[in-house]
């Protein structure tokens, strides 16, 4: 019997190649599944706590650090001293990972679609009745 977790790898696998295929032939193409969603949750609120971003997008804020230096390394965001808490940090969006808006929340979406329809159609075929 494989272990859950084993299951769940493989899950989540599906997902970030399916992600990918949704970002071929785009700018946003060279992305990473976590890169794609960092960048979607500063989509919904830009300058962003990193500790705060890093629980938005499912991450403990020691192991988000390296993703968050891979977009900055890209252009894409930059680091800014949080002006209420001298010790935070706060992440911007830049002009070009403005400008790669469109791109990834299409994907988002579109693999969200996609998945919660198989999620929804499982938990119908799960918890359905036999007709009396």
């Amino acid at each position: 019997m494989k272990s859950i977790w084993i299951k769940t790898r493989k899950i989540m696998d599906e997902i970030e190649k399916k992600l990918q295929d949704y970002l071929e032939n785009t700018p946003a193409a060279s992305l990473s599944a976590l890169e794609v969603h960092v960048l979607a949750a500063l989509y919904e609120k830009d300058d962003q706590n990193a500790s705060e971003l890093a629980r938005n997008v499912g991450r403990t804020a020691t192991s988000f650090t390296p993703a968050i230096d891979k977009l900055q390394e890209k252009g894409l965001t930059m680091r800014r001293q949080d002006p209420t808490d001298r010790r935070g940090v706060l992440i911007y969006l830049t002009n070009d990972g403005e400008a790669l808006r469109p791109h990834v929340l299409v994907a988002v979406e579109k693999l969200n679609a996609e998945f919660y329809v198989l999620i929804a159609k499982h938990d119908i075929e799960k918890h359905a009745y036999a007709p009396a």
